[in-house]
């Protein structure tokens, strides 16, 4: 039996059946009396590469490449190996090779699409995939790659466009259900997401990747137990890394009580420090990583020891972060320019609260002296900011592609780096790791620690950090003087009216805390009610969080501490900047957050005339209100405990002498919060004295 193309018959029948072994056993046979039989080799080594051993099936398949030089099927499965291999490079080739034999061959453009995306190649990617997609219309797998590749490239909604034909032509297709909520969860249609999982999880429920993805928008929602679940049952079913660094990094952005925060921040360090201890590798791009410390920085403790921990988890974890521009490692002569060239990278430079802050402190570097390049992440739906982008010398803007930046950021030979925020998300993070200038700095858009040993000063504000504040800082701590920035003071739109809320009540007192909900800690959740009690005409107002779920999470948390007094508070819908302005400037009294205070509506606020009421943290990013009430001269708004916050604010709200007196004194000081010069005098020293 084993001299007849019978038993390649009956082989090929086993490989059908899953039965890899056994096909490899009776092709062995088969070729040990036919030795170069191009279609055994092949299939024998397709048997071993779905059995693991994907060395020995490629070698196989090259020897049946060897003989049959020309079948396009053998190079279309040679690079499939090579790419599963880590040889993209190789698989490319070899794709490129089979269409060479077979132009018409659908399955080698699809495959050839992938593994171009594999290597950031998205538009050629693309191209090809339309082309796999031309030659056979009703072949939903190219479909959904493009799909990917359209996602990647930030065209989410004409990606959404091919899963939904993906699933039309094989609505059973697990993938494209989950790849559709993939694209929905980048969307921030989180509910359709949640379903499109749940019906890849139907059609196969050992979908461990759908498990993860599912996991992932619950707890971008806020349901921290249930995406704990969900983690925990994609480990059980293959325990991937990426899987098990999720479940370590998860934290609640809603939570219950000040007790379960601290239980879960507890719970997420012992998790990173235990993975760090293993040796643990992630194989896929630190951009990528699911961890959630963004929402450590509103817990109100010091972050030093955790982002030190996070940053050293983060190097062991993703070796890649290990990078040096050439000019920084001395294999590059870079003759003295004469201008110091900086580069500022940032993610939001469009029309996002970093860019509104960052953008004097460009404008005031001159010139004559200081050749500026931006780098922003490039925004289908938004634009850089155009006073930003006019102050630039040089703007390039980038995919959200670790190797792609850095090189690009290398290319720029800069003297220093500037990032106008790091840990919002994950690109800047990952960047940050590296060596791409001499001097890296940070600024407070996101106004906590990196601890990152690659960034070497936090540019901050004399006024707003506190005596202690070194120790909170694994970078050289720079205090500028002036006010926090050179910010531009804003023009309020004629439109001040607040958007629908049920029986909003003709002449109520409006205490409005325009912030974002998981910056209101457990510990406000008391005194916000009790401003209500003692106010009977006062209405809290509140905007919505970006999903609904969210905003329910709070209310939840608030019926206990709010109780009776619960029918006063109004979660009014988000809105466009302007709206936004209009709603800070009809507020009669303005509540600042803690521990973790506001930065951009501080401005806003008092540009409008409002006063804030305001109880300091311990950290620079509780403190911006205190320090633009000094650069005022007063501080008769600024509480020390909790019980203060509340008496000024219902003071403000209930005694009108008393806020018209506030009033009058933030009009008639606010200028000097405004395109302050000698934050922006101080920068300049400070880039001179560290490149002389």
């Amino acid at each position: 039996m084993t001299d007849s193309l019978e038993a390649l018959q009956t082989a090929l029948q086993f490989h059908h059946r899953g039965e890899h072994a056994r096909a490899a056993l009776l092709l062995r046979q088969f070729l040990a009396r036919n030795a170069r039989h191009p279609d055994a080799l092949h299939l024998l080594g397709l048997c071993l590469h779905a059995q693991g051993d994907s060395v020995e099936a490629l070698k196989q398949i090259r020897e049946a490449i060897a003989i049959k030089p020309s079948e396009p099927v053998f190079h279309t499965n040679a690079g499939a190996v090579a790419v599963a291999l880590g040889e993209i490079k190789t698989g490319i080739e070899c794709y490129r090779r089979a269409i060479e034999f077979d132009p018409a061959y659908s399955d080698a453009y699809n495959n050839l699409g992938v593994a171009l995306e594999g290597v950031g190649l998205l538009e050629e990617a693309a191209t090809v995939l339309r082309r796999a997609i031309a030659l056979r219309p009703d072949g939903a797998s190219a479909r959904v790659n493009l799909g990917n590749v359209l996602r990647a490239l930030g065209e989410t909604d004409k990606a959404v466009e091919q899963y939904r034909r993906a699933i039309k032509i094989a609505p059973d297709l697990p993938e494209a259900h989950n790849n559709l909520g993939n694209a929905l969860l980048a969307s921030r249609l989180y509910a359709a997401a949640i379903e499109s999982f749940d019906r890849a999880l139907a059609l196969r429920p050992s979908y461990s990747e759908a498990y993860c993805n599912r996991a992932r928008v619950l707890a971008i929602r806020g349901d921290s137990e249930l995406a704990l679940e969900s983690f925990e049952r994609a480990i059980a079913i293959r325990p991937d890394p990426r899987y098990r660094l999720a479940h370590a990094g998860l934290l609640p952005v809603i939570p219950r009580s000040g007790r379960q925060m601290r239980e879960w921040r507890e719970r997420f360090v012992g998790a990173i420090a235990a993975l760090l201890a293993e040796n643990f590798r992630v194989p896929e791009s630190p951009v990528d990583s699911p961890v959630m410390a963004f929402y450590l920085a509103y817990q109100g403790e010091n972050d030093r020891d955790v982002m030190v921990l996070l940053s050293q988890f983060f190097r062991q974890a993703y070796p890649s972060l290990q990078w040096t521009a050439p000019h920084c490692a001395g294999r590059l002569s870079k003759a003295r320019a004469p201008r110091i060239r900086v580069g500022l990278f940032s993610s939001y430079l469009w029309n996002h609260a970093v860019a509104w802050t960052i953008r004097g402190l460009l404008e005031q570097l001159p010139r004559d002296r200081f050749e500026i390049v931006l780098f922003s992440v490039r925004q289908p739906k938004g634009v850089i900011v155009p006073e930003i982008h006019a102050v630039a010398d040089n703007v390039v803007e980038l995919r959200r592609s670790l190797d792609e930046a850095r090189a690009a950021i290398a290319d720029a030979c800069l003297d220093v780096l500037i990032f106008a925020d790091i840990g919002m998300e994950g690109l800047s993070y990952a960047l940050a790791h590296a060596r791409l200038a001499p001097v890296q700095c940070v600024t407070w858009g996101h106004p906590v620690t990196t601890g990152i040993s690659t960034v070497d000063y936090y540019i901050s504000s004399d006024l707003a950090e506190p005596a202690d504040a070194d120790a909170q800082y694994s970078e050289r701590l720079v205090r500028l003087a002036g006010v926090q920035t050179c910010y531009r003071r804003p023009v309020f739109p004629a439109d001040r009216s607040l958007p629908p809320a049920p029986d909003l009540p003709v002449g109520a007192t409006l205490y409005l805390c325009p912030q974002s909900l998981f910056k209101i800690h457990p510990d406000m959740d008391g005194p916000l009610s009790e401003i209500l009690r003692r106010d009977s005409n006062g209405i809290l107002l509140i905007f919505e969080g970006l999903d609904r779920i969210i905003t329910d999470r709070l209310r939840d948390r608030w019926r206990t501490p709010f109780g009776d007094v619960m029918d006063r508070v109004r979660f009014i819908p988000r809105v466009s900047v302007e709206r936004f302005l209009g709603i800070i400037a009809s507020a009669d009294v303005l509540l600042d957050t803690w521990p973790f205070g506001s930065g951009n509506t501080s401005y806003q606020g008092f540009a409008a005339g409002v006063p804030i009421v305001t109880l300091p943290g311990k950290y620079m990013r509780g403190r911006a209100v205190l320090t633009h009430y000094l650069h005022m001269g007063f501080t008769d708004c600024v509480a020390d405990t909790p019980e203060g916050y509340v008496d000024i604010a219902v003071r403000l709200g209930t005694e009108p002498d008393f806020h018209q007196r506030m009033t009058s004194l933030i009009r008639e000081r606010c200028h000097v919060l405004f395109d302050d010069e000698r934050v922006g005098a101080d920068l300049v020293r400070f880039l001179l004295e560290v490149t002389a």
